[in-house]
């Protein structure tokens, strides 16, 4: 997978796990927001897509970030 096909399907995948666990980047502050380049580089890095596939395929609506995903502790904490 090239690097742009592999960003866009990592970002869409930050972006669904957001939406499950409420992350709502409109709603925090400024530097909360500057978190927001980490949290992509570290989804883009994540050893683990298949599982993160695999929750995002068949969990429901949830209010946390699952322990594998390398951002669970900032969604899990003041962004969302």
């Amino acid at each position: 997978m090239g690097y742009f096909d592999k960003t866009d399907q990592r970002l869409s995948m930050m972006q669904q796990m957001m939406r499950k666990t409420s992350t709502d980047l409109s709603q925090v502050s400024p530097s909360q927001a500057l978190k927001f380049p980490q949290m992509v580089q570290k989804c883009l890095n994540c050893p683990q897509p298949e599982q993160c596939k695999t929750w995002l395929s068949e969990s429901g609506e949830q209010t946390t970030a699952p322990e594998f995903c390398p951002n669970h502790e900032i969604m899990n904490s003041d962004l969302s």
